[in-house]
């Protein structure tokens, strides 16, 4: 499997232009507090809850100009868009063990279980170097494989999970964990994502140009996937040091204190899928049906330990019907702020 679909931001926090705001570990317990902390105020709404990341207000440029390469037309035209309010992201991706409460409270079957005889979509790796992706019969996110290598820690992310898969999750934590006066968690709208993930950047990545810098910040197609030497020619030329899945924040956050932004899993978003930017919502809402949206198949963002250089680009964009699964797809969560 192979897909080839193929900013200033303005704001007013002076913080985002020194790097310690990226990691800042303060924590505030107030909803109307977190829309004056700068960008990088990490918080929990419970003792319990995910660590999220306050996003300030701002504007920027959504897709990829026609100059940048590996672009494709799906990530055009450019269009400004402007998020008028502060919300927050979380801090990392959804990881097993937060999946596994899930699932020990409710009983919940993915649906990677209850379609056990085809299971998750995976990646068998020949000798010679290539694959073939294909379902893999009772995998799911408790067994996700590679090489024979397991996951490892519940600190990984969650593999193998459809969007209606996260939706539960999120529908089963929103109703159980939060207190009266918190916003329901939910998925990212794309705009959010992007937003979120280019971090004050107009670059291809969110830190410049250089993709052989990339191990650095993310989980990717590097040269620590190739115990058999996959057959891709554009295996990034850096060592990010894990074969599979990375825990969650192993590597370098953005500039808004995000980890994961590049590669590790694809994330779920919000929106159906749409073939270009022509007539998208400049206000960083989800784009849906209309203008010919096509919601039997929704947006997924930011690469996957697996891909590589042009995947890897803040503005591609991966469509995926939402009852999917793959062993390199799973989520995060966004919040609204009052």
């Amino acid at each position: 499997m192979r897909i080839r679909n193929r900013f200033s931001l303005l704001f007013v926090s002076a913080c985002l232009v020194l790097s310690a705001c990226a990691e800042q570990e303060s924590y505030t317990s107030s909803t109307s507090d977190r829309t004056q902390q700068v960008a990088g105020t990490a918080y929990r709404a419970c003792d319990n809850c995910p660590e999220m990341i306050v996003v300030p207000a701002g504007s920027f440029l959504m897709g990829s100009p026609a100059s940048e390469e590996g672009r494709s037309e799906a990530e055009g035209p450019q269009l400004k868009v402007t998020l008028a309010k502060v919300f927050a992201m979380g801090k990392h991706e959804v990881t097993r063990g937060q999946f596994r409460a899930f699932v020990d409270a409710t009983g919940y079957l993915t649906q990677a279980e209850v379609e056990a005889d085809r299971g998750c979509l995976t990646l068998d790796v020949r000798d010679d170097g290539n694959g073939n992706w294909g379902w893999s019969a009772n995998q799911n996110w408790r067994n996700a494989t590679l090489y024979g290598l397991e996951q490892g820690s519940d600190a990984h992310p969650v593999l193998c999970v459809s969007q209606q898969d996260a939706l539960a999750y999120i529908t089963w934590f929103n109703e159980t964990h939060l207190p009266p006066d918190e916003r329901a968690y939910r998925l990212p709208t794309e705009a959010e994502w992007e937003y979120a993930a280019r971090a004050g950047s107009s670059t291809t990545y969110s830190h410049g140009t250089d993709v052989t810098a990339m191990c650095r910040y993310g989980n990717i197609g590097d040269q620590t996937a190739l115990p058999k030497g996959h057959a891709w020619p554009e295996w990034v030329t850096c060592d990010d040091g894990y074969v599979f899945t990375a825990p969650v924040g192993s590597f370098q956050a953005n500039a808004f204190g995000l980890h994961d932004m590049h590669g590790n899993v694809w994330e779920w978003t919000e929106d159906c899928w749409h073939d270009n930017y022509i007539d998208a919502p400049v206000n960083g809402e989800a784009w849906e049906e209309e203008n010919g949206g096509d919601c039997a198949n929704r947006v997924a963002r930011g690469g996957s330990w697996y891909f590589h250089r042009g995947d890897l680009r803040v503005a591609f964009r991966f469509i995926n019907n939402p009852a999917m699964r793959y062993s390199l797809m799973g989520f995060r969560l966004a919040q609204d702020l009052p």
